[in-house]
């Protein structure tokens, strides 16, 4: 087992793209300055997530489409009031499985603007699959 320990964004995304972590723990994320995700994405692509092991910080996308489809994100970022999951500029984001934890009250699990989505599939109750404040 390895992990990938990166201070900022882990990976930067700007094109389509089909990510199995294998379970593999991803480290990165903001620092108490910063704002970085371990996955920032950008324009017009689709990315799919499988296999999801992040232990900082989660999703960013910015005018993408993104299927989170199965692992784990524990939300531990350095900065408060950050989110699991963000979108923005007409993004969806689709959550199919997962776990996700939260580490301080003042984190969220999403947050999307005006033109984004969100979407919460699975057949989890979300008290087993999100643990902590909602939103």
């Amino acid at each position: 087992e390895s992990t990938i320990t990166s201070v900022g964004t882990g990976f930067q995304v700007e094109r389509d793209v089909v990510f199995d972590f294998q379970g593999e723990e991803l480290n990165a994320g903001s620092t108490a300055s910063s704002t970085w995700y371990a996955l920032q994405i950008y324009g017009d692509n689709d990315v799919e997530i499988n296999n999801a092991n992040f232990t900082r910080a989660g999703v960013y996308a910015n005018s993408a489409d993104v299927v989170f489809n199965s692992g784990v994100i524990n939300h531990n970022p350095e900065r408060t009031s950050r989110y699991i999951f963000c979108a923005q500029n007409g993004s969806t984001i689709t959550i199919n499985d997962g776990t996700f934890k939260n580490d301080r009250a003042k984190n969220s699990f999403f947050w999307a603007d005006n033109n984004s989505t969100i979407i919460v599939e699975g057949g989890k109750k979300p008290a087993e699959v999100f643990a902590g404040v909602l939103i």
